[in-house]
């Protein structure tokens, strides 16, 4: 039996200036992560029979990525994450994990999508490898899930 299972390697980060804005991938993506938090109050009291008790708290989500970093010219997803950063603005972030090699996102993908401030862009140059990138984005606000259509 085949799994339903999505191949890592088919999702695609895409970031624009606001939600709504053109969308540029971000090229060259080799790492990506969205995690997604949910926090618990401690509600224990005396009636709690010597159990800890919670309630539900604040949620929070956030991205980390890295990649091959490449010239500006050639790709304006990086572009958008320097040009964002240095200008202290929020970021709209639209994670896509796709079911097909589509080069664009497609009517099969599962999506993610909100607002986000990046907290972190590092270019990084070793001596024996390529010129790589890390980004840590922290979401501001919702995070919506759109399921896969077909």
């Amino acid at each position: 039996m085949a799994t339903a299972s999505i191949p890592g390697f088919k999702a695609r980060l895409y970031v624009a200036t606001s939600q709504g804005a053109a969308q540029s991938k971000v090229g060259e993506l080799a790492e990506c992560t969205l995690t997604i938090q949910e926090g618990a109050m401690d509600a224990t009291s005396k009636d709690s029979n010597g159990w800890k008790e919670a309630l539900a708290g604040l949620r929070e989500w956030g991205l980390t990525g890295s990649g091959l970093y490449l010239l500006e010219t050639s790709d304006p997803g990086q572009l958008t994450l320097w040009n964002e950063i240095a200008a202290q603005s929020s970021i709209w972030v639209q994670l896509y994990e796709l079911s097909t090699e589509a080069a664009a996102p497609t009517s099969g993908a599962q999506t993610w999508y909100g607002n986000g401030i990046i907290t972190a862009f590092d270019i990084e140059s070793p001596l024996d490898k390529p010129a790589g990138f890390k980004l840590t984005i922290k979401g501001t606000g919702a995070l919506t899930k759109a399921a896969a259509t077909s």
